[in-house]
């Protein structure tokens, strides 16, 4: 597993980049290190284990790869495809998609909390378990994935799809939904608010 190092500027808590002291917005030579980092992620097919927090990736094509216990926490993706490929234990927390193409990844207990993800589609996606905590989830598609025990708590979804999903377990409290459609799902299943357990006793 990587190491999840703090930046070593004082009063920044981001993450340092992987064999750095410092994360990529106090980083000198950070470009060189993005361009690095984004040719590594095309020229590979499994990739393990890199952290670039901060990496900026724009109108890439990174279909079919498989990304393990990577950490791209505060990124940046742009018109970009991640279709058909597994994220395993990957950290994108606090980061922005747009215009992005999930679809039929398989997506293991990765973390998108607290981003903003607008347009983006996931349909046909084997999503298990992933944190979707206090994300803003904008125009986006979920439509005919397993969504099993994944979490939107405290989230805001606007004009998005959960199709003909799995929604077993799947966690919402607190969030805001509107014109959220979850058409052939079973929303019965999906937990909107949390149980008073001593109302139960």
């Amino acid at each position: 597993m990587y190491a999840r190092n703090t930046c070593g500027t004082p009063g920044c808590n981001r993450r340092a980049l992987r064999n750095l002291e410092v994360c990529g917005q106090h980083a000198e030579n950070f470009e060189s290190i993005n361009a690095e980092s984004v040719e590594f992620l095309e020229t590979n097919s499994v990739i393990r284990e890199i952290s670039v927090p901060g990496i900026r990736i724009v109108d890439k094509t990174l279909s079919g790869k498989q990304l393990l216990n990577c950490d791209f926490s505060y990124g940046h993706f742009e018109n970009c495809s991640f279709d058909k490929s597994i994220l395993q234990f990957v950290v994108m927390n606090h980061s922005v998609f747009r215009g992005c193409s999930f679809k039929g990844v398989r997506a293991i207990e990765s973390i998108f909390a607290c981003s903003s993800i607008v347009d983006c589609d996931f349909s046909g996606s084997d999503m298990v378990q992933n944190n979707f905590n206090g994300c803003a989830v904008i125009d986006s598609r979920f439509d005919g994935s397993d969504m099993m025990y994944s979490r939107f708590i405290n989230a805001d979804l606007q004009n998005s799809s959960f199709i003909d999903c799995n929604l077993k377990a799947v966690m919402f409290p607190n969030s805001m939904l509107k014109d959220v459609s979850f058409k052939y799902s079973n929303r019965e299943d999906a937990i909107f608010e949390y149980v008073d357990k001593k109302r139960l006793l």
